[in-house]
């Protein structure tokens, strides 16, 4: 995507390749002396490239600790746990095969609904529901949206409850495993919430709350189990439409999920707090927190992030979450500022460590205090098929029109403004 980026990227640890090289002696041609010389050479080849290696090794291994005190300072992205496939298969027995398939058809029959996670629509939609209470503002933006239509083809709205952040992420994420087949990373994803869900830290959390989330257990595990035997299975279109009406009709897998991802933020920033975030941002951790949570003096007031903001529900996500967030699932989060100044249209780019990412790539866009979803041309026609059904239906019969007569743009000669 040809936004604007906040050079953030790049975040990986080099490794240094050392090597040993020998140095070879010369060979006295004197025959008398031949065997003498030559078992000299070797002695002192020997004891030479000895003292070199062992001093070499000593040089390389203080280098190495110098180089792992150095990367220990910076933020590493968090890894879930690889899990076997017989461990895997043994959890899914535990949770009771019969359960799963009802719980499919509950879900299944549940009906249409796009109150949590709307139906895909177009940019001009986006205006009209932004800033249609405001004319002057809507004209001027009416004018200004298509530059950003040069990326981006549909949006999606997303419910605001304070909550809009997490849920555009977690939708995104689970939304690219699925059409990916990314079947390795959705085992482990469910291993890591199952280790959520079951943790006494998280329970004990719970219980300080004034809104205690509801976190049905069984419900969250067996739905997220539905959707790696969808895929297994290859049944891409079926299980794409369990996600949206997991999101939509099940309450609780929603919220739980919500929760899971900010307890992840939680206990990742808590391991953290006295690390920089990166070699590229030397800033100390507690410098991204909102600024009600540091002193004048300077003070960092993890604490009260966490139980005042954090892991409230409904609590907008600000600055250190949103940094955060890409080292917590290993992707990379692309978020569009869509605002009304002269330089109205920015994009940020985060990302953990470059060798940690995986291929998935989260398009947020950023409205006046709410997130919702935003999606490529090129993203959008890959999963057509899938897609189509969850369109907005006064443009259903747009949307290949639409398609072609975008890549004509892009094919044609059209000059493209760059920001």
């Amino acid at each position: 995507m040809n936004f604007q980026n906040n050079n953030m990227q790049n975040f990986g640890f080099n490794n240094q390749n050392q090597y040993t090289q020998n140095q070879n002696f010369y060979n006295n041609n004197n025959n008398n002396f031949n065997y003498q010389i030559n078992t000299q050479n070797q002695n002192m080849n020997y004891n030479y490239n000895n003292n070199y290696n062992i001093n070499n090794n000593n040089n390389n291994q203080n280098t190495n600790n110098i180089q792992q005190q150095e990367n220990s300072k910076y933020l590493i992205s968090r890894k879930l746990k690889d899990i076997s496939n017989e461990e895997f298969t043994d959890f899914i027995s535990s949770l009771n095969i019969a359960g799963i398939k009802d719980l499919k058809q509950k879900i299944e029959n549940s009906g249409d609904n796009d109150k949590i996670v709307g139906e895909f629509n177009t940019l001009g939609h986006l205006v009209e529901k932004t800033y249609g209470y405001n004319p002057e503002k809507h004209n001027l933006m009416v004018k200004k949206y298509k530059l950003l239509s040069q990326d981006i083809f549909k949006h999606r709205a997303i419910y605001g409850d304070g909550n809009c952040f997490y849920r555009s992420v977690l939708f995104s994420y689970l939304e690219q495993l699925i059409l990916f087949k990314e079947l390795n990373t959705i085992k482990n994803f469910i291993f890591d919430v199952k280790a959520f869900l079951y943790s006494s830290q998280v329970h004990e959390i719970c219980n300080k709350l004034d809104e205690k989330p509801k976190l049905d257990k069984a419900l969250i595990l067996r739905i997220l189990i539905l959707f790696y035997l969808g895929v297994k299975n290859n049944k891409l279109k079926e299980t794409y439409s369990l996600l949206v009406k997991a999101f939509n009709n099940m309450n609780s897998f929603d919220q739980g999920l919500i929760m899971y991802l900010r307890f992840c933020i939680f206990r990742y920033i808590k391991e953290n707090e006295n690390k920089l975030y990166s070699k590229e941002f030397e800033i100390n951790l507690g410098n991204l927190l909102p600024e009600q949570f540091e002193t004048k003096s300077g003070k960092f007031l993890f604490n009260d992030f966490y139980y005042k903001f954090l892991l409230r529900p409904g609590k907008l996500a600000e600055k250190i979450i949103i940094y955060i967030t890409p080292y917590v699932l290993c992707t990379k989060l692309e978020v569009v500022m869509f605002e009304m100044e002269e330089n109205w249209r920015k994009s940020f780019e985060f990302v953990g460590e470059k060798n940690s990412i995986n291929n998935l790539n989260t398009v947020i866009i950023y409205l006046p205090e709410h997130y919702e979803l935003i999606y490529t041309t090129e993203f959008y026609q890959r999963f057509f098929n899938v897609f189509k059904k969850y369109s907005d239906f006064s443009y259903k019969n747009q949307i290949m029109t639409e398609i072609k007569e975008e890549q004509k743009k892009k094919q044609s000669n059209i000059i493209r403004y760059e920001f």
